[in-house]
């Protein structure tokens, strides 16, 4: 979800709604299925059509639950906020939801049918969030223990489950529900139990994790046949480093190399697949 500041326009019809949105605004402030904050700024008028609106500013993907005509792409660079729209004295608004409270009501209830419509979507969010990473528990917590801390691309592309995000999604689930831990080693973060009797402390398997060719070799157990760049990106090495290994392995016998195209494709030799993966099924 994008984060950041932002202010954006709502289109309204007549000022007193604008005091229907402030007040949606305010009541929905400390919603807890809902982004952190949005504020009313003020109503205002563009000068060339008359449109009128409500400014809203705050956190991006909450101000856009309301708003999605941002002012940054409503004035040119070269000119001036003044140049293009007029703000209202805020007892204008105020005068105008006397006189028409049903349009104070109209716009409350219009704005707080968005903030009820972002927070179920949320709330579905988080449940399949849930459910992703109930489905994921029991593979991560096999591949773990035979593979060592392994980084969320580690995760991804050796169990074969669902797509990158909902990995990434799972892991951050397991890792709030206290399964998992996230640690920063060798420049990577690395997930981990959180709880050392279930495999060890995170420094011992970290010491006794496979090595770069054991994880090429599981690697080619995974997704066949494959080039440098697939396979350093499947353990996450720089090819490098890996092309160094694959020739070594090719030496040894263990792995074929096939050069008639390009990039070349490297094959594990039949008999060679020592490491097996976890049960992705």
């Amino acid at each position: 979800m994008t984060m950041g500041y932002q202010e954006s326009f709502r289109l309204i019809e007549h000022l007193a709604e604008a005091a229907g949105i402030k007040k949606a605004i305010e009541d929905y402030e400390h919603h807890p299925d809902l982004p952190e904050y949005c504020h009313y700024y003020c109503a205002s008028r563009e000068k060339s059509t008359g449109k009128l609106y409500a400014c809203i500013g705050g956190q991006r993907c909450r101000v856009h639950i309301l708003a999605g005509k941002d002012l940054d792409y409503c004035i040119p660079d070269v000119a001036s906020y003044a140049d293009y729209f007029e703000d209202f004295d805020e007892a204008l608004v105020d005068a105008a939801a006397q006189e028409r409270p049903d349009l104070v009501d109209k716009g409350y209830r219009e704005a707080a049918a968005d903030f009820e419509r972002a927070a179920e979507w949320e709330r579905d969010q988080q449940r399949k969030q849930h459910e992703a990473a109930v489905a994921l528990r029991p593979l991560i917590e096999v591949f773990l223990k035979e593979y060592g801390p392994a980084t969320s691309w580690e995760l991804y592309s050796s169990i074969q489950y669902s797509e990158e995000h909902s990995m990434s999604d799972a892991l951050r689930e397991l890792q709030y529900r206290g399964f998992l831990k996230c640690r920063c080693e060798r420049r990577k973060y690395r997930y981990w139990f959180a709880d050392d009797a279930v495999a060890g402390t995170f420094e011992d398997a970290m010491a006794s994790a496979p090595s770069c060719e054991d994880k090429l070799l599981r690697a080619f157990v995974m997704h066949g046949p494959s080039s440098v760049g697939q396979l350093s990106s499947y353990v996450e090495a720089n090819e490098t480093s890996a092309r160094k290994i694959l020739n070594t392995l090719v030496e040894q016998g263990r792995v074929v190399v096939d050069k008639t195209g390009r990039p070349y494709i490297y094959s594990l030799v039949e008999g060679q697949q020592e490491t097996q993966p976890p049960d992705a099924a």
